[in-house]
């Protein structure tokens, strides 16, 4: 077997401004689903143990699906050409993983503080 071949010596660079913008898309779509769970559980209430099962059914659905959607993205920007965007969003969606269960944490005090503290 052969090794795969180098890459050519004139493909462009990777510049920071293109990684930074895929972590920033990355980080954007963590804090959508943040978002979505929030209103997911405010239009259902947040009294019925149903309620706040389909509300973490939501939240960790969303966060799977942008997994999904972050892994494919970046294979294809990577294999496409653009590797500094495609980096990007791979270090943005681990970035937003750390960040996400802080901004969860917030959003279920905001619930308990909506509901009086009954959640």
């Amino acid at each position: 077997m052969t090794p795969p071949a180098a890459p050519p010596s004139g493909s462009p660079p990777i510049r920071g401004s293109r990684i930074a913008l895929g972590a920033g898309a990355a980080i954007a779509g963590h804090l959508l689903t943040v978002v979505i769970a929030v209103a997911v559980g405010a239009v259902l209430g947040y009294e019925d143990d149903d309620a706040v099962g389909t509300t973490m059914a939501v939240a960790f659905g969303s966060q799977a699906l942008l997994f999904v959607a972050c892994l494919v993205a970046s294979l294809l920007l990577v294999t496409r050409g653009d590797r500094g965007l495609g980096i990007g969003v791979i270090i943005g969606w681990a970035a937003g993983l750390m960040v996400t269960p802080m901004v969860g944490f917030g959003a279920c005090v905001w619930a308990m503080r909506l509901t009086g503290g009954a959640v």
